[in-house]
């Protein structure tokens, strides 16, 4: 094990955030408030894939909990392929980080192949979500917690129109299974660049761990796409999101220009689109 945590984690847990990370907590809080993500009473288990976002999340989420007046359990689930194990070094430094954060951690392994993947990013997507899905009943768990932030939302939305011609995108907030489960995305309102920046002053433990496939996925292309299209409106994944959740959930900071905006200046199971991250 070769991560610590540092002081700017450690004065945060302990009740001390810096402002830019009491920031960023409230900004996910103002999401989860907005979207009805998280209830009184909710158990959540969180998708852990050992990236900035998800390991981003958590920790707002963590935070969220110890603040807030609705009372819910929050457990984290790394799902390893056994055709793509996670390294042994990076599954320790990922067990002492939640240690800190006092969240429970659990690595679910899991296989690929017999239930005919074929080796694509949205096959691989579609069968850690149900992993995910099967932990959090076997757990008791009704909300499942991805780490999608506004960047994801706008590729998702762009790859639909481009390659399938559907206005289609993730929700904040999805219900499966007759209600039975319910998945969130606390991080919507947040850019990819704020996720990053707020991953690397915390020092979190992000895995240097890359898919081999992962260049050929077209979300690449959807993201150099939003970056030109960032050159016509800076605000362009704020207005793509409000296009597609906005119109059913109200007002969406940021489309005029919030703190968001100057900070950074799939089909899922179900039919949210086509394309979707787990």
């Amino acid at each position: 094990m070769s991560w610590r945590p540092g002081s700017a984690l450690l004065s945060t847990l302990e009740g001390k955030p810096p402002p830019w990370a009491d920031r960023f907590v409230r900004r996910v809080g103002a999401s989860v408030h907005r979207f009805g993500m998280i209830r009184d009473g909710d158990g959540v288990l969180a998708g852990v894939s050992g990236g900035k976002d998800s390991l981003a999340l958590c920790l707002a989420l963590e935070l969220r909990r110890r603040r807030v007046r609705d009372a819910y359990r929050l457990q984290a689930l790394l799902v390893d392929w056994d055709d793509a194990p996670m390294p042994v070094g990076t599954l320790e430094d990922l067990r002492a980080y939640f240690d800190c954060l006092g969240v429970p951690f659990r690595v679910r392994p899991a296989s690929r192949s017999p239930r005919g993947y074929l080796g694509g990013c949205y096959e691989c997507a579609r069968m850690r979500k149900m992993e995910l899905f099967r932990a959090a009943r076997e757990a008791g768990l009704g909300v499942v917690a991805l780490g999608h932030h506004l960047d994801d939302m706008a590729e998702t939305l762009i790859m639909n129109l481009v390659l399938h011609g559907r206005f289609e995108g993730m929700e904040p907030v999805r219900s499966f299974f007759r209600g039975e489960a319910r998945v969130v995305r606390p991080l919507c309102a947040l850019r990819e660049g704020s996720v990053r920046t707020f991953a690397e002053r915390m020092e979190l433990p992000v895995a240097d761990f890359e898919c081999g496939i992962a260049a050929k996925n077209p979300r690449r292309k959807a993201k150099a796409l939003l970056v030109e299209l960032g050159k016509i409106d800076r605000l362009v994944r704020e207005h793509l999101f409000l296009a597609y959740a906005g119109r059913r959930s109200g007002a969406f900071p940021g489309a005029a220009g919030g703190q968001e905006a100057r900070e950074s200046g799939a089909r899922e199971s179900g039919r949210e689109g086509v394309h979707g991250n787990p």
